[in-house]
């Protein structure tokens, strides 16, 4: 705690990483990118230590989800907040986090993910990308602990509107930390851990995913989807 006193680490995200620092010693893997915002890395070690992670995302592929490729062409369109030849380390940091969907041991958080049907339809890359990227989505909401859903055109308006279009929340075992909701900007991220704050995000995300399909129709759209996108 001096020390994010020394550093000016506001009081919230001062405790978040009190509660991560006592809950393991060892260095995270993902401290071996040195050029990873500070913010970022926090959200990384937040995800490790999750027991249940709900995700809606308007505009990409939810990170955990993405290729290789696809996570490059994101990369790449951010010419000024990532340098050309730290691409390669922000995609692996990408990849790296996807290890959490089969994770042994710890036992694999829930996963819990609506995309809007703009993000299947936005083309990232090319279309080959895309057909490859949207059928890793597909296939990943065939794991036990994945829930992966779409969120229609034809749906009606949602409280997701009420968020700027993307956000988290990560619940953790009780003895580690409030249930956080995490916002990402370009400049930055906001950590939201008040109860009224994740309460109001909850009743968001339940609001969103009864708007979406289900998980049976999300993978039939997913997978017809795909093969649009193939030659």
């Amino acid at each position: 705690m001096l020390l994010c006193e020394l550093y000016g680490v506001d009081e919230g995200t001062a405790e978040i990483l009190a509660a991560l620092a006592t809950k393991t010693r060892e260095k995270g893997w993902w401290h071996d990118y040195a050029s990873l915002p500070s913010w970022f890395e926090l959200y990384v070690g937040l995800e490790e230590a999750a027991s249940r992670i709900r995700v809606y995302q308007s505009q990409l592929i939810p990170g955990v989800l993405q290729t290789r490729e696809y996570a490059t062409a994101v990369f790449t369109k951010d010419v000024d907040g990532v340098p050309r030849h730290q691409i390669a380390d922000r995609v692996a940091v990408r990849l790296g986090r996807a290890r959490l969907l089969t994770r042994l041991e710890p036992q694999a958080p829930e996963f819990d993910i609506v995309v809007d049907e703009a993000v299947l339809r936005r083309v990232v890359g090319s279309r080959q990308v895309m057909a490859t990227q949207v059928r890793r989505l597909a296939d990943a909401g065939r794991l036990p602990n994945v829930s992966v859903r779409v969120l229609p055109f034809s749906s009606d308006l949602h409280a997701g509107v009420l968020t700027g279009g993307l956000f988290t929340i990560l619940d953790f075992p009780e003895q580690y930390e409030p249930t956080t909701v995490y916002q990402e900007s370009i400049t930055g991220a906001l950590f939201l851990d008040k109860q009224a704050e994740s309460d109001r995000y909850a009743w968001v995300y339940h609001d969103i995913r009864s708007a979406a399909l289900s998980e049976a129709e999300s993978r039939a759209l997913l997978l017809d989807t795909a093969k649009e996108y193939e030659p």
